[in-house]
């Protein structure tokens, strides 16, 4: 039911994964839209039949870096290697399913609290020490040092 009543008012128009934070969203909402920014960094399209994936827009290529293949006007020789032997690495569908979400972090594509903290946490290893270049993940550096200086 409360999926309903979400979807209703915050992305009654498209699916939660492309849904905006809104204005005077609700406590709740503003969580699940924080959550869901760790499940963008490990989620990828499956690809079954290819139908329902952009190939420029959609995250799918098997690498952890960002999932996305840079455009082909930027595209370089190294980067092209890299990414033509990430896509060789997909396995055919035989069956011709449709495309899915899949979790890269786990063998079977599923999402755990386990693999979601491993994820966290190797960020906020990273976050120490080193400045990143835009300002969403100064914040998110930011805040989880802050979190995990506090006593509990």
């Amino acid at each position: 039911m409360i999926h309903k009543v979400l979807k209703a008012r915050y992305f009654p128009k498209c699916n939660f994964l492309a849904a905006d934070k809104g204005r005077a969203s609700s406590y709740i909402w503003r969580s699940l839209i924080w959550g869901r920014e760790l499940l963008l960094s490990g989620l990828r399209k499956g690809i079954g039949d290819g139908q329902e994936t952009l190939v420029y827009g959609d995250a799918w290529i098997p690498s952890p870096n960002s999932f996305r293949p840079i455009s082909p006007q930027v595209l370089d020789q190294e980067t092209k290697e890299e990414d033509v032997k990430a896509i060789t690495s997909i396995p055919l569908s035989v069956n011709f399913h449709k495309d899915r979400w899949i979790w890269h972090y786990t063998t079977n594509g599923t999402y755990s609290v386990k693999s979601g903290y491993r994820l966290e946490m190797s960020k906020k290893k990273e976050c120490s020490g080193v400045v990143a270049s835009s300002s969403e993940p100064r914040i998110r550096c930011a805040f989880w040092r802050k979190v995990w200086s506090q006593e509990v």
